[in-house]
């Protein structure tokens, strides 16, 4: 198969599949046959010092890789580490969780919003996104 390194990094990370607790993270790449896992790592925390080291390690073996765009779920700590590790790459957020970080912020009690104004909310922040 053959895959464009300077292009679109898909980052996701999976949690509570096995008895311990660590993240398994996944780097996926688009490639000519579909998206294929490229790399992958495993950290005993979700802090950004943590996620930054792994994908230094992987920088470092494939000095050649400059992605132009990583797409994330919304983590902080991702984007940060990302970030450290390729000050040039931009950082896009998936679809499907930004609107679930939305969806759960209207839904927060602690924000003041009414019934009726958090799904106005919803809306306008939806309209702002396409």
């Amino acid at each position: 198969f053959r895959y464009r390194v300077d292009e679109l990094v898909l980052m996701d990370a999976t949690y509570r599949t096995t008895r311990y607790d660590l993240a398994l993270f996944f780097l996926v790449v688009s490639t000519n046959v579909g998206y294929i896992v490229v790399a992958e790592f495993c950290v005993q925390s979700e802090k950004h010092e943590d996620i930054e080291e792994a994908l230094a390690v992987i920088k470092k073996n494939n000095p050649s890789w400059t992605p132009k765009f990583f797409m994330t779920d919304y983590s902080e700590a991702e984007m940060l580490a990302i970030e450290e590790v390729f000050p040039a790459c931009r950082i896009m957020l998936c679809d499907f969780h930004r609107e679930q970080a939305w969806q759960r912020w209207t839904k927060g009690h602690g924000h003041g919003l009414s019934e009726v104004e958090a799904p106005v909310l919803l809306a306008h922040l939806r309209a702002l996104a396409y």
